[in-house]
Order: C-alpha cells, then structure tokens, then sequence
C-alpha cells in the first residue's frame, strides 16, 4: 500500500530558509511529507485553487505583503487549511495576535529544530482537524455529508474572492433530482434518502476535493469549481452523465436517477455575487427541465 503523504506548502520568499525546512523534513517517513516550496503569495494562491494543501508553513515578509496582513490573506482565501506562521521577528505582541487570528503556531526561524517543527505540524493538524468537526456540524448535510446552504454560503464567497485574486473564472453547476417525489411516493422515503446520497457521491467523485459541493434543498444540489479556461465546462458534465449511467446500469434498485443541470459562469473582472451565480443557474435549469419534459 502507497504511504499516505502529508501535503505541505511553504510559502517563502528566502531560499535559505526554504533549504532549511526542505532538509528538515526530507528522512521523515512516519507520516512521510510531500513539500511544495513557492516564493509568493500568487504562485501560492494558484496552486490552492486546484489542490488544497494539509497545512501552510508561511513566511510574514514576501514581495506582495507584509506582516499579519500576509497571514490575513492567506486565512481569507483558505480558511480551511490550519497555518503556521515562521518569521524572523521575536514580537510577543504579533505572536498572541497571530493566534488570536486563527494560526496554529508562531515559530521564530532561528529557534526552530526538527523536533519542534514536527511537533508544531502534527499537532497543528490535529487541532485544526477537531476546530473543524466542531465547526461543520452546522455547516454540513447530516444526510449526505455534503455542505448545507449555509455550508455553501460560506465556502462560496471564499471561492469568488479567490477566483479574483488569480483572475480566473468560476463555474456553478447546479442539479435538480428529477421525479424525486414519485421515488418516495412508489419506493418509500427511506430510497428516496438513498437516491440523494447516491446523487451526492456521484458528484463527490465527479469533481475536485478543492471544489464546494453542497446539497441547498430537498433534491437540489450544487458545485462550485474554479476553471482555467473559460470555455463551456462540457467535459465535467459529460462526466458526470457517464457516471449516472454506469450506475444506472447496474439495475440494482428499483428506478432510475436522472437529473437536470444548470451552469452560470462568473467572469473574474466582473462584479457578481453568488447569489446572482445561482440565479442564473437555476434559470438554465428551469429550461433544462422544461425540455425534459417536452
């Protein structure tokens, strides 16, 4: 069986400092780390966008910005993922504020050996991991583990920000159960349950670990994604139809799942909400179930 790696991102601008952190983590194999080193905060931001990290080792002082401000808007756009912040500034006063901010840690670079940054990380993790447990029993679908509308809201607008920070643009698919009522009304509300988390595994596997998938209503689902390229996202839909009909293939239950999709694109030089994102959606989806059922 493959090691399960630990992902680290370290942001920081000094190569020295880079080298340093590189060699103190490179014989450790229980858990083994899979660092990535980048020297700016864009570079960073890129990187997140399409695969999210286990924890952020970040250096206050970069070519972009300074200070607590840098950790600020590191926690802006991946609130998320639990920080470390490693500087060269023996400030009691910043250290308190940096953690009443939400860093896990606040390591001066002259100090730090290989014992302490293993036990800064793992603990790191571990409590971040527990502060998020807590946090998502109100933000997650109890049935499906998915986010919930509120979930969604949240991680949502975090999306959008970082989409405009990288300038890249947003996609918002949004999917309607179709005939779930009869499902229920013939099959019992117990299938009817099993049919909407069927829905919410499809999608999980269908798209990214970095996306925001969420279940906002009865049978009414979205996905959130950020894209590199503006063109109409046929591919991920085309996926996600090939995966509804290999399931439905297996004949293993009583009815067929389908579902009618919506997608709205934000352009990331535009000034939109998620709320008019979703609008839209649901207005591509109100023409899609209307000519289903033409």
């Amino acid at each position: 069986m493959s090691p399960v790696f630990v992902k680290l991102l370290l942001i920081e601008d000094n190569h020295g400092d880079a080298r340093l952190i590189q060699e103190m983590l490179s014989g450790v194999s229980d858990p083994p780390y899979a660092l990535t080193w980048v020297q700016r905060l864009t570079v960073a931001f890129e990187k997140l966008s399409q695969e999210p990290a286990d924890l952020i080792l970040l250096d206050l002082t970069l070519p972009e910005s300074s200070g607590l401000e840098t950790f600020g808007k590191v926690q802006e756009l991946v609130p998320d993922t639990p920080v470390i912040i490693l500087t060269g500034l023996n400030d009691q006063s910043m250290a308190i504020r940096a953690v009443q901010m939400g860093a896990q840690d606040y390591l001066l670079k002259g100090s730090i050996d290989t014992n302490l940054l293993l036990r800064s990380i793992n603990y790191a993790i571990e409590r971040h991991r527990l502060q998020l447990k807590l946090r998502n029993l109100s933000l997650t679908d109890e049935l499906t583990g998915l986010y919930n509308r509120r979930g969604f809201a949240t991680f949502a607008e975090h999306h959008l920000k970082l989409a405009r920070r990288i300038r890249k643009g947003l996609w918002l698919f949004y999917f309607d159960l179709n005939k779930f009522k009869a499902i229920n009304d013939s099959h019992g509300h117990q299938e009817g349950d099993r049919a909407l988390v069927k829905v919410a595994q499809l999608l999980q596997e269908n798209f990214r670990a970095s996306d925001v998938i969420a279940r906002i209503g009865g049978d009414e689902f979205v996905a959130l994604t950020v894209s590199n390229t503006d063109s109409w996202p046929g591919e991920t839909v085309t996926r996600f139809n090939n995966l509804l009909a290999e399931y439905n293939a297996q004949k293993n239950h009583p009815y067929e799942i389908s579902l009618s999709i919506g997608v709205s694109q934000c352009d990331p030089k535009a000034i939109t909400s998620i709320e008019d994102l979703m609008a839209k959606a649901d207005a591509e989806l109100y023409k899609a179930k209307q000519g289903r059922e033409r």
